[in-house]
């Protein structure tokens, strides 16, 4: 991620930001690595039997975080017995993705 301003920071080498000029424009521009967290945990509204997580409400962080993670935990309300594959457009997180 481009982060103007940090010129003359310490955080730059605290950090080993790497600087470029992504545009060609002349001017120099550090470039933030992404952050990968260890671990999620998400409220589920609820889970099949396979592992599927269904989340009622909002839940675009909810989907964003679990997979920037490298592990996920998954906290659900009910173990449903339902098929998920009849609707899998509700599924937030699919087994294959835990």
């Amino acid at each position: 991620m481009p982060c103007g301003g940090g010129h003359g920071s310490e955080l730059v080498r605290v950090n080993d930001w790497k600087c470029l000029d992504p545009y060609d424009s002349r001017q120099q521009t550090y470039v933030i690595p992404a952050i990968s967290s260890d671990s999620a945990v998400l409220h589920a509204s609820s889970v099949d039997r396979q592992g599927n997580v269904r989340i009622a409400g909002t839940y675009h962080w909810d989907r964003i975080m679990s997979r920037a993670a490298k592990n996920a935990l998954v906290v659900a309300e009910e173990v449903s017995d339902e098929n998920f594959a009849d609707q899998p457009e509700l599924t937030v997180v699919p087994y294959f993705m835990m």
